[in-house]
């Protein structure tokens, strides 16, 4: 078994037993003294490599794990997409379905088909007295339309006064 190259440096140093010109015995002190700092050695230069290793790895997992959150990150913005999408249509299938019976209640409540529809469909038959009732309420000003059809107009808050208007506005004469 070859020693590591730094352990036979180690053993030559002049105050260690076993130093040169000393005759060294197959087990003895110095032997196993130069065979511990070797194994030292070798110790040493395993951890130096295993903090590169470990940050390399650690590295490679950290890169693995945002492209594996990339990934899912995509997807779930493509499903919310998708989810818009489907929203719309529905929307837009409900405002036209609401079209739909804004025409037919047009169509319903017009004078001369209303009381056709009433005598014939419905078999209602035309008062021959009549009778009035007095209001003593006053006619609304404006008809009332629904919300939708009213356009509403925020009006836009004002600015905040800046810094030098406020400061000129503090000085004698400059009130603005």
């Amino acid at each position: 078994m070859a020693a590591h190259p730094r352990a036979a440096t180690l053993g030559a140093h002049p105050r260690l037993p076993g130093a040169a010109g000393e005759a060294e015995r197959p087990g003895g002190r110095a032997a196993s003294r130069r065979a511990l700092e070797g194994a030292a050695v070798l110790v040493q230069s395993r951890w130096r490599r295993v903090p590169g290793l470990l940050l390399l790895g650690l590295l490679l997992v950290a890169v693995g794990a945002l492209g594996i959150y990339q990934v899912l990150q995509s997807s779930r913005i493509a499903e919310t997409g998708y989810e818009l999408l489907a929203l719309e249509r529905e929307r837009a299938r409900l405002a036209a379905e609401v079209r739909l019976l804004e025409g037919q209640v047009a169509e319903l409540s017009r004078g001369d088909d209303l009381v056709e529809r009433a005598t014939a469909g419905l078999g209602m038959v035309e008062t021959t007295t009549m009778l009035t009732v007095a209001v003593d309420v006053a006619a609304p000003a404006t008809i009332r339309l629904p919300e939708r059809y009213v356009p509403f107009f925020e009006e836009p808050p004002e600015p905040p006064a800046s810094l030098w208007s406020r400061l000129l506005n503090r000085l004698p004469g400059g009130g603005m």
